[in-house]
């Protein structure tokens, strides 16, 4: 017994002298990190962190509000490690030498960190109350507050994978500036070393991690795009659709959502169902990116299937841009073919195989060339009409379709003109036309409804109730928690005037704006706007259906059957949605979430 309890009790010494080597070691790895840290570039750093944690436009989740506090930490490193290396190259320093030891540097460091933590948990406190608003005023439960401490740990991973990389780069400009030196004086060859490392890097992230894959995501979009799935519909039987009997247009060639833009739509019947009138067959007309080489042909496709299904003999033309990847947002188009009995042809054209983040970066002119090119081929067929016998001509677009669409004009005076009405489903932020709108609207009126002219030809609206006793030619619909409406570069440096206007209701009273800080919340806002229930961020409902009807006014449909309209409207599928969003929609129409759809 004696023997072993002797060797239990040196098990459990040795155990714990080399758990104390390694704390100690650990230990002191950890110090001589921090205080290799630039102090500043730590202080500016913190603020940034903290500066994350208040509440954007929509609310996020844990792992969201990591990846958004890590890259601000390190966004606000490197501005304080650059303002750290100005002092010094312009000497500024010097004037402190001597005043402050490096032993009390160390300590203003480790406070600094002490402090840093003890702030940062009343700071997670606040902002985990104020991301509740959101969720609260979305009528959804949010994570659990435990939940948050997550974002320490991505933010700190984040914080250690980007020390790494920079660390691997220091550690190659010593080695060229080293072997540089052997023929060249040490300033030159700690520049040239810089240059040709920072080169590199560029090269590496533009070129090959950037353009790289864009072209990588490219070519598997298109690949994808034109292969046809056992769950994809059938070519359409009716004349009176693209890849129908007598068209020249290859199912395949019309991509994914070009299919499914042909698959639906309603017939006479369904029409005839709500109004109590005879109706016609509404014919759909799309072209797709793989349906030719280039845009002349392309256009050239568009309107033969045009003259085949007879087009021009509607009473109404609509010009569909489609989002990057061809989607179509039904709601945008079947209340005007429910409204005018099916008397029109809806023609779209797909300029891109990527899903619209990734078109803007990299086919951004695409979209405006080919509403451009759509909308004077269409005009140059209107010429050899008979005037009284021209169709009307409407045009459609959301989110990047609504960007090239307005593209395609100079000015308002421009699209009045040339168009008889018009939908614009959240415009991004960043539209010429609409800033152009906005910077012209009567003094008074807000930045995100702005009153233009009279206030009677166009309208901005974010509810049902704004479009009330109005009856415009053109409609802006912008949800006030859109961020891709507001998204724009611009807000990096100065401060939006809807940030500085009365707020609407659905937006957290506790937001703010901070350099570039509101820019990058309102990015990662973004890659979230599709996943809550519809009404919210980037996801418009039935509100299109409100809209025609007011531009449509003279349709002789009644508030009864535009109310059935927008419930056998709210029913179909949105394939932009993300998967939690059709989650909501499917509980919310069967009656267990608590907003009702209709108007």
């Amino acid at each position: 017994m004696q023997w072993n309890s002797q060797v239990t009790e040196s098990i459990v010494g040795a155990l714990t002298r080399s758990t104390v080597r390694r704390t100690s070691r650990l230990t002191d790895v950890i110090s001589r990190e921090v205080l290799r840290l630039d102090l500043l570039g730590v202080i500016v750093a913190v603020w940034w962190f903290w500066q994350s944690l208040s509440p954007s436009l929509l609310p996020r989740t844990w792992i969201m509000q990591g990846v958004l506090s890590g890259t601000s930490a390190i966004v606000g490193y490197f501005v304080g490690w650059l303002v750290s290396r100005i002092v010094v190259a312009l000497r500024i320093h010097r004037r402190f030498r001597g005043r402050v030891s490096d032993t009390l540097l160390a300590r203003l460091r480790w406070a600094l960190l002490v402090g840093a933590i003890a702030v940062s948990v009343y700071v997670f406190g606040v902002s985990a109350r104020q991301q509740e608003f959101h969720w609260e005023s979305m009528d959804l439960s949010g994570p659990e507050r435990f939940l948050y401490s997550g974002v320490v740990v991505i933010t700190v991973a984040i914080c250690i994978a980007t020390s790494a990389a920079t660390r691997v780069v220091r550690t190659l400009r010593r080695k060229l500036s080293a072997r540089g030196q052997h023929f060249l004086p040490r300033w030159i060859a700690a520049g040239v070393s810089t240059a040709i490392v920072g080169f590199a890097a560029f090269i590496l992230v533009n070129d090959v991690l950037y353009d790289g894959t864009l072209a990588l995501a490219n070519r598997s979009f298109s690949i994808s795009d034109v292969h046809l799935e056992d769950d994809d519909p059938d070519p359409p039987q009716s004349p009176l659709r693209t890849a129908g009997p007598g068209s020249q247009v290859s199912w395949e060639s019309l991509g994914t959502e070009g299919r499914r833009f042909l698959a639906y739509g309603p017939s006479a019947r369904h029409i005839t169902e709500l109004s109590g009138a005879p109706a016609i067959e509404p014919i759909r007309i799309f072209v797709g990116r793989a349906s030719a080489d280039r845009l002349g042909k392309r256009v050239d496709l568009l309107l033969e299937e045009m003259d085949r299904t007879g087009a021009f003999g509607r009473s109404t033309i609509v010009i569909n841009i489609p989002t990057g990847t061809g989607w179509t947002n039904e709601q945008n188009i079947q209340p005007v073919e429910y409204l005018l009995g099916g008397d029109t042809a809806t023609v779209s054209m797909q300029y891109s195989h990527l899903p619209s983040a990734l078109a803007f970066l990299s086919e951004r002119d695409e979209v405006v060339d080919t509403a451009k090119a759509v909308l004077a081929a269409i005009e140059n067929r209107f010429a050899l009409l008979p005037a009284a016998s021209r169709p009307a001509l409407f045009v459609v677009g959301e989110s990047l379709g609504a960007f090239g669409g307005q593209g395609a004009f100079t000015d308002l005076d421009d699209m009045e003109a040339r168009i008889d009405h018009a939908l614009w489903v959240g415009t991004p932020g960043f539209t010429a036309m609409r800033k152009q709108l906005e910077a012209e609207r009567l003094p008074g009126s807000r930045q995100m409804y702005p009153v233009v002219g009279d206030g009677k030809q166009v309208v901005f609206a974010g509810n049902h109730t704004a479009l009330e006793y109005t009856r415009p030619k053109i409609v802006y619909l912008q949800n006030a928690d859109d961020p891709i409406a507001w998204w724009d570069p611009a807000i990096a440096t100065k401060e939006p005037d809807w940030m500085s206007e009365e707020l609407d209701p659905s937006i957290n009273p506790a937001i703010s704006w901070g350099r570039l800080r509101t820019f990058l919340q309102i990015s990662l806002d973004t890659a979230v706007s599709n996943s809550f229930i519809e009404g919210d961020g980037h996801l418009y409902g039935t509100l299109p259906v409100t809209a025609w009807d007011r531009m449509l006014t003279d349709s002789g449909w009644d508030e009864i059957q535009i109310n059935a309209l927008s419930v056998r409207l709210a029913k179909l599928p949105n394939w932009s949605a993300s998967g939690d969003a059709k989650r909501l929609r499917r509980d919310q129409l069967a009656g267990d979430g608590s907003r009702d759809p209709i108007p």
